[in-house]
């Protein structure tokens, strides 16, 4: 269900990059914020809107 949530802010965020898109739509910063971009990096691998990151995975 998060997931779900997530996927949807990532669709209607402007936020790029990835920290910034955990800082200003989830609010999160430290450890907790190392974490949820590990998730989110897991995530994206599948996502259809993995392009809103550019930095990400540049391979």
């Amino acid at each position: 269900m998060r997931q779900i949530r997530v996927l949807a802010l990532w669709q209607k965020t402007t936020a790029n990059p990835i920290d910034e898109f955990i800082q200003t739509e989830l609010k999160l910063d430290g450890i907790q914020a190392d974490l949820i971009r590990l998730g989110i990096e897991k995530l994206l691998h599948k996502s259809p809107v993995k392009y809103k990151f550019r930095d990400w995975d540049s391979n």
